[in-house]
């Protein structure tokens, strides 16, 4: 399965859509032939059904600002739109939504239970892609990150 294309301006956001959509690609090639088939597929058709990535281009953004290396920003950028994609398939389940994107929710496609387990995989997988520290300085640059906070 491969991500849908997302919708961008300019080459410097296109190329921040490609590098996201690698990672987020990378996660979902990860899933393939995996069992349950039915979560791993329902966790796949959630992160594949595409969108603007408003959120992690913005982190791209800010990181960038402030100096952090974008092989650093990347996981993090793709971790947030795995975070935002597990709040939509709980929100669906919620809100009974049939479609999201113009393609059929997750528990419309499979069931609730599978959604909300696909929903917990995705949350799951947030921390295993956000797995690089601050940058040493970053934080006394910044002035944004409680020091304390940033060296754990």
């Amino acid at each position: 399965m491969t991500l849908a294309r997302t919708d961008s301006a300019d080459s410097g956001a296109t190329g921040l859509a490609v590098l996201i959509d690698s990672e987020l690609n990378s996660l979902v090639e990860t899933y393939r032939d995996r069992h349950p088939a039915s979560l791993y597929g329902a966790v796949s058709h959630a992160i594949a059904s595409g969108g603007k990535r408003l959120r992690p281009r913005l982190l791209c953004l800010v990181g960038r600002a402030l100096g952090a290396p974008i092989e650093h920003l990347i996981p993090a950028a793709a971790a947030i739109e795995v975070f935002h994609n597990f709040t939509l398939v709980h929100d669906d389940i919620m809100d009974n939504a049939p479609t999201r994107r113009g393609r059929p929710t997750v528990h419309e496609k499979w069931d609730s239970p599978t959604a909300i387990l696909a929903g917990d995989l995705l949350l799951h997988q947030l921390f295993r892609l956000w797995r690089h520290p601050v940058p040493e300085g970053l934080h006394q640059e910044s002035g944004l990150l409680d020091p304390d906070l940033a060296a754990q």
